[in-house]
Order: C-alpha cells, then sequence, then structure tokens
C-alpha cells in the first residue's frame, strides 16, 4: 500500500467517525470524555430495550410464519400452473426469503459482533451494546 492509498484511507476513516459521533449524537447516546457509554441500569434506556425485545420477539414469531405462508403460496401457483420456468422462480424466491429471514434472526448477533470490534479498535466501553436484546 503506498502512502498516497494509506492517506486516502487514514481520510476516509477519520470521516466515518465523524458521522459516527454526529449519529451517536442525533440518536441520544451521551459523549462522555474519551468513552461512549450504553447504560442498561438507566430506567429510560431499559424500557426501550424491552419494547425492543418485545418487537423482535414477535418479529421471529411472525417472519417464519410469512416465509411459510409465501412459499406454499408461491409453490402452490406454479405446480397449478405445471410450469417448470415458474417453480424454479418459485424455488429462487424462496431461497432469497430463507436468507433474509435468517439475516433478520442474526441481527442481533451481527450487531454484538459489529459492536465487539468497534469496543476492540475504538474507546467506546460497551459490554452489553443490545442491553440484553436476544
Amino acid at each position: 500500500m503506498t502512502e498516497k492509498e494509506r492517506a486516502e484511507l487514514n481520510e476516509i476513516f477519520d470521516k466515518l467517525v465523524q458521522l459516527s459521533d454526529g449519529l451517536y449524537a442525533n440518536l441520544g447516546f451521551q459523549m462522555l470524555g474519551e468513552a461512549d457509554v450504553i447504560n442498561c441500569n438507566d430506567p429510560e434506556e431499559q424500557a426501550l430495550f424491552q419494547e425492543f425485545q418485545k418487537i423482535f420477539d414477535w418479529i421471529k414469531i411472525l417472519v417464519p410464519i410469512i416465509l411459510i405462508v409465501m412459499g406454499v403460496f408461491d409453490f402452490g401457483k406454479a405446480v397449478l400452473a405445471s410450469d417448470e420456468k415458474a417453480i424454479k422462480q418459485a424455488q429462487g424466491k424462496f431461497i432469497k426469503r430463507i436468507i433474509i429471514a435468517l439475516i433478520i434472526f442474526l441481527l442481533p448477533t451481527i450487531i454484538e459482533i459489529l459492536f465487539n470490534i468497534l469496543r476492540d479498535n475504538t474507546n467506546i466501553k460497551v459490554n452489553d451494546p443490545l442491553c440484553g436484546v436476544k
């Protein structure tokens, strides 16, 4: 990597840090000196994360139901049409929907991994970034 490329990457990283600082401020996180803190013991934040958990619990119930209903509908329509091309298209749609469902289910884990990477590489001090949302 040349010095010019390294300087460009550093400039991009600095811009990302500035954007994340603005995002934190917009989301209401407090900037405390050199460390950003999410306080899971704060009653307001506890209530917020409990609501997130309720919403995510509903999503974990509804996503598989919607996935099955849409899959049955697409495959049923394709089979009734007796069209091999339509069956292949329904199969492709179903696979894409399964991937999207997996991403939705893994979203808390993905966010936690990203926060762990940020914690290791910045001055963010957060042990449980989602305050128990799983």
